[in-house]
């Protein structure tokens, strides 16, 4: 920083814009376009051209045509605009300016605009990232201005701000914005776009006795709808006033909020306030993404007039731009929300009779669980329904309240008043269960209103099996066969199995035989079964295969042999006879060969004279062979090696050598260590020549190393010298090395080492080499951690208070070394602890929110500690039936809390039996007029059902009961007509009485079943 202050200081910041006579001057051959009275900016040229312009027409205006990237420029450092007061409007049209670096140094005010006068106004502006504003010796710094009367709107700042040395005097600030504003600034950011940039935007200040202001430094005007995201850095340096909004207001601060990162985190938005500051908080990152710093922002307006939008979801942080549809906050009870959704529930229905027009009123209210905004509505004179009575279950009249806001979740309502049943009236008798072979029958007496059935009835005798045909199966073996048959009304079956008994007349070779199987049954119904089978004729052949005959036995051909008639087949059928003759086969006698007397060698047998047959490979001493002997008689064992041992020899590099070996004195073979066998080539050596060839130049003799007078070359095997690196020339050592020289010491002496400076113990010197030792008897090599003694360092006194802490601002202390004076160690006092007073409630529980209570200092005031108090919790009552379920809908039930009458409804489900009576209720369909069977089913289980439900579940099905009664009323009429749909057999039948009986019977067949 130092060399960048030096070079700064010899710039008088003229504006780099080029005035060379072979250029032009400003405001004569060249300026930019105008548009309305606005020069039109495209080009860093033409930034600085207004630049200069502006210096001396203070009323210009400009607009921005597009993006601007100043680093294309002859230079990228920039000179403030106007330091004799902006009185023109300076319009970004939302472009931006890009890697901006403005500097100055020795004046009155740094920024983009030196100071802006109050009819002024820069507006729509922003600076991107890599913008900066340094500033050294200034009284106001900000990146858009330094000082400001007049109006800036609508601007984003990216980049960072750096202030050091800001000049001395009590009105000295530094701001993200601007350091000292008289005017109004408004909707302005200092700060990164987005969450994952903060570290490219922030504000340094390298001095003590400044204010800084995260928006503005000082406020003595209107600071509005603001936003601060970015870090501090070095902010915190003694007196410093410092907020991440505003660092002193004196007027008018509003809406605006700050999140920054400093030294010590304090998380104040304003620094010091003697003014007015409404909605000016310090949040975290959490009330940036929620949207709650948006809604702040704008004061709450959302009619699309705002500035500030977001899209919670996906935006982290609040923008000046946005699709009002989709980006407008709403707050929406505690929530911050782009669209508004109530959340209807606690739904109450209150039922009224008025007498005097005989009909029930009904009022329903609910409210929103999120904000509580709640609505009512009211039915007058419920629609009302007669639902006759039957023999067996009671009638009503039922009333249903129909409510026609359905987006506040009011549901259609039912009260019932019952109507007592009227009894059966008994009728003809009619069978409900048939007898069958095995179980009994019944009939009862019918209803013949209703068609169910009375309790009255009879027995009906069973009716025995009528067995069919018997049928017979043998098993695989013909050892058992199973006898079974089948009843023809029922299809009862009945079987029995017996094992059979076997009589067998044996075959011959020519004549077949017979098995007889016979079986009887223990069950008279089932007659004796009889069953033959076959023994077929023929051989009994045994196959037999050939042998080949040798020197001494016979032999056979392959044949067969029948056990039966005792002759020899050539075939296994027994149509080739043989005769023994041509079976069997004599023995062939010896092949004899005469072998001489044979001498054993190292690796091969020898043998004595003997006679070999080939063609048993037998041995013999005679030629007949009557005199057999044994191969160990015969055989003369082999000699073996006679091994010579040899030991390793070397090669050099240009003789070769020879491997660990023996040798056969006998035959002359060659073996390994392991007296494995070996050639000549695997025995030799190959001498290797000459390696590990180091070349020497010629080069001085040291204290310790070799010196050389001519270029050679030195074997790393045998250590000889060649002139050529070939090694082919060999020279006497003596001819090329020089031995080493010794060293040249002196003795240095010891030295006290100092609070700050190293000493050091006495050493040895080598004045030729510059190695070193210690003397402990002899010298030792030694190195700097041997050699040096260390510092001794301060010792420092006692703690010195330089400044008292408070409750709200630490102090400081320090040491002074008690042996050089200099200042050692400063620490800071801790902020005394506050002096927590009486807890006080804030804001007292409900029972679905939790309250909170807050302890305040007894000495500065501040508050010390807050504290949440749990919610009450709802106190509710039993459950209440609003509306029962019936086929079109599910039942609804709620509860009340007693204190604060939060109301919570719930489905009431249906029974199973309702569940049943109304899925057969749904299949019930005599709209084409046809009497169906399913029809008649359905009826019969829906009453079936009906009887199974409590009177609270048939009252609440009575519309639907009243339905199936007409159901069966128009299926007895559809009966009686006969239509052309019916089987000719059921049209003979119907008749009205037919059809309740029939009706009647079913019901009563499945009750009965049911219980």
């Amino acid at each position: 920083l130092d060399g960048t202050i030096a070079d700064l200081q010899g710039n008088n910041f003229v504006s780099p814009f080029p005035k060379s006579a072979e250029d032009y001057a400003v405001g004569e051959s060249y300026a930019p376009e105008i548009n309305n009275g606005s020069y039109v900016l495209s080009t860093p040229s033409d930034v600085y051209w207004f630049a200069d312009y502006a210096a001396t027409h203070t009323s210009a205006s400009a607009i921005l045509k597009n993006d601007i990237d100043m680093i294309s420029s002859s230079t990228s450092d920039f000179a403030p605009i106007c330091p004799a007061g902006f009185a023109g409007t300076f319009d970004g049209k939302s472009h931006k300016l890009m890697n901006l670096t403005v500097k100055q140094s020795g004046s009155e005010n740094t920024g983009l605009f030196s100071s802006i006068a109050s009819a002024g106004a820069v507006r729509d502006l922003e600076l991107d990232e890599n913008c900066q504003t340094k500033a050294w010796t200034v009284a106001y710094v900000g990146s858009i201005a330094g000082q400001n009367a007049g109006t800036i709107e609508r601007c984003i700042v990216g980049g960072s701000v750096c202030a050091n040395n800001v000049k001395s005097g009590s009105g000295k600030s530094v701001g993200g914005i601007c350091g000292l504003n008289v005017g109004t600034v408004k909707n302005c950011l200092f700060g990164a776009a987005s969450v994952h940039s903060t570290y490219n935007s922030f504000i340094q200040n390298q001095w003590s006795n400044t204010t800084v202001g995260g928006v503005v430094g000082i406020n003595v005007g209107t600071l509005q709808s603001c936003m601060f995201y970015a870090q501090y850095y070095d902010t915190q340096k003694d007196s410093n006033v410092v907020g991440a909004v505003c660092g002193k207001n004196e007027r008018s601060a509003a809406n605006s909020a700050g999140l920054g990162h400093t030294i010590d985190d304090f998380g104040k938005s304003i620094g010091e306030n003697t003014g007015v500051a409404s909605s000016v908080v310090y949040l975290n990152f959490i009330a940036f993404a929620s949207g709650q710093v948006c809604y702040l922002l704008n004061d709450g307006v959302t009619d699309g007039t705002q500035a500030w939008y977001q899209v919670i979801s996906e935006d982290a942080l609040p923008k000046l731009s946005g699709d009002p549809a989709v980006s407008t906050v709403y707050m929406h009870g505690p929530n911050y929300v782009n669209e508004i959704v109530h959340a209807w529930s606690a739904h109450t229905y209150n039922w009224t009779w008025d007498a005097g027009n005989e009909r029930y009123d009904v009022w329903a209210a609910t409210s929103c669980s999120v904000c509580f905004e709640s609505h009512t509505e009211e039915v007058i004179g419920a629609f009302s329904l007669r639902i006759n009575p039957t023999c067996t279950e009671q009638g009503n009249d039922r009333y249903e309240a129909v409510f026609t806001d359905s987006e506040y979740g009011f549901t259609t309502q039912y009260k019932d008043d019952p109507i007592a049943a009227t009894g059966h009236t008994p009728g003809e008798w009619a069978v409900t269960k048939e007898a069958t072979c095995t179980e009994k029958g019944r009939k009862c007496r019918m209803c013949s209103v209703c068609g169910g059935e009375t309790e009255e009835e009879e027995e009906l005798p069973a009716l025995g099996h009528d067995w069919g045909t018997s049928s017979y199966s043998w098993s695989d073996e013909n050892t058992s066969a199973e006898a079974s048959h089948r009843c023809l009304r029922c299809s009862a079956t009945e079987s029995e199995e017996a094992s059979a008994e076997v009589e067998k007349t044996e075959p011959t070779c020519i004549t077949p035989g017979e098995y007889v199987f016979t079986v009887v049954f223990s069950n008279p119904t089932f007659t004796k079964q009889t069953k033959t089978m076959d023994i077929e004729a023929g051989h009994e052949m045994e196959a037999f295969d050939a042998i080949e005959a040798t020197c001494t036995e016979g032999g056979r051909v392959a044949h067969y042999y029948c056990d039966r008639c005792g002759k020899y087949f050539a075939d296994d059928q027994g149509e080739n006879e043989l005769s023994a003759g041509q079976v069997f086969i004599d023995p062939l006698g010896h092949n004899m060969s005469f072998r001489a007397e044979k001498d054993p060698t190292c690796v091969d047998d020898g043998f004595y004279e003997h006679y070999f047959c080939t063609r048993c490979e037998k041995y013999f001493s005679d030629e007949n062979g009557d005199n057999e002997i044994s191969v160990s008689s015969v055989t003369i064992n082999r000699l073996g090696h006679d091994y010579e041992y040899h030991e390793k020899v070397e090669p050099t590099c240009t003789t070769d050598g020879a491997n660990e070996h023996y040798e056969c004195n006998r035959c002359g073979a060659l073996f390994d260590q392991n007296k494995d066998p070996i050639s000549q080539q695997d025995l030799v050596i190959t001498a290797p020549g000459h390696q590990e060839i180091q070349h020497f130049t010629v080069r001085e003799v040291g204290c310790e190393n070799y010196g050389c007078s001519v270029e050679c070359y030195q074997c790393g095997v045998c250590n000889k010298y060649f002139t050529d690196e070939n090694c082919t020339v060999e020279i006497a050592k003596a001819d090329a090395i020089i031995d080493p020289l010794g060293h040249d010491l002196i003795t240095v002496e010891a030295k006290e080492p100092t609070c700050i400076l190293a000493g050091h113990v006495e050493y040895v010197y080598c004045r030729r080499c510059g190695s070193r030792w210690i003397d402990n008897g002899g010298l030792t090599p030694a190195d700097d951690e041997q050699i040096v003694v260390p510092a001794r360092g301060h010792a420092p006194g006692a703690w010195v208070v330089t400044k008292e802490p408070t409750c709200t601002v630490a102090g400081s202390k320090h040491k002074t070394c008690a042996v050089c004076g200099v200042e050692t160690e400063t620490e800071e006092l801790s902020v005394l602890a506050h002096t927590p007073g009486e807890w006080i409630v804030t804001k007292e529980p409900t029972c679905a929110e939790a309250g909170s209570k807050h302890k305040t200092c007894a000495v500065c005031g501040t508050e010390t500690e807050t504290q949440e108090i749990a919610a009450l919790g709802h106190s509710f009552s039993e459950w209440e039936v609003l509306s029962g379920p019936n086929s079109k809908k599910a039942g609804k039930k709620h509860r009340v809390c007693s204190v604060c009458e939060k109301c919570e409804e719930a489905d009431f489900e249906m029974s199973a039996a309702m569940r049943e009576f109304v899925d057969n209720y749904n299949k019930i369909d005599l709209s084409d007029g046809k009497v169906e069977r399913k029809d008649f089913i359905a009826i019969g289980q829906s009453f079936v059902s009906y009887r199974k439900m409590t009177d609270e579940e048939k009252g609440w099905l009575a519309e639907e009961y009243a339905t199936l009664m007409e159901c069966v009323r128009e299926y007895n009429r559809l009966a009686e007509e006969v239509n052309e749909d019916v089987e000719e057999t059921t049209k003979n039948a119907f008749s009205l009485f037919a059809a309740l009986s029939v009706v009647c019977s079913a019901l009563w067949v499945a009750l009965k079943n049911l219980f």
